[in-house]
């Protein structure tokens, strides 16, 4: 019995782990991605038109999509990264803020 708690117990911090995880992944790859919306530079150097195909509502509402995900995701990994101490750190502590 008690080697099934142990398991029990590894499994479900092995999915909280990967949660946070996830989570951090999701936050990087939104960070990229508001970068890359910001670089407006030819797609290539022969180019003699940078941003000649940009549509002004597009990039804005991408802009404002990713800015939103990204306030969500940042949530969101601070309530996991939260949770994980709660249920398995071996007491109190505290975290920087």
């Amino acid at each position: 019995m008690k080697d099934r708690a142990g398991n029990i117990t590894k499994l479900a911090e092995m999915a909280q782990v990967a949660m946070v995880n996830g989570l951090e992944k999701r936050k990087i790859e939104l960070e990229m991605e508001k970068t890359s919306l910001l670089d407006m530079s030819p797609d290539n150097r022969y180019s003699l038109k940078p941003g000649a195909d940009f549509k002004a509502d597009n990039w804005v509402n991408d802009y404002q999509h990713v800015n939103v995900e990204l306030i969500n995701i940042e949530i969101e990994l601070k309530v996991a990264q939260a949770t994980n101490l709660d249920l398995f750190s071996d007491g109190p502590e505290e975290t920087a803020d």
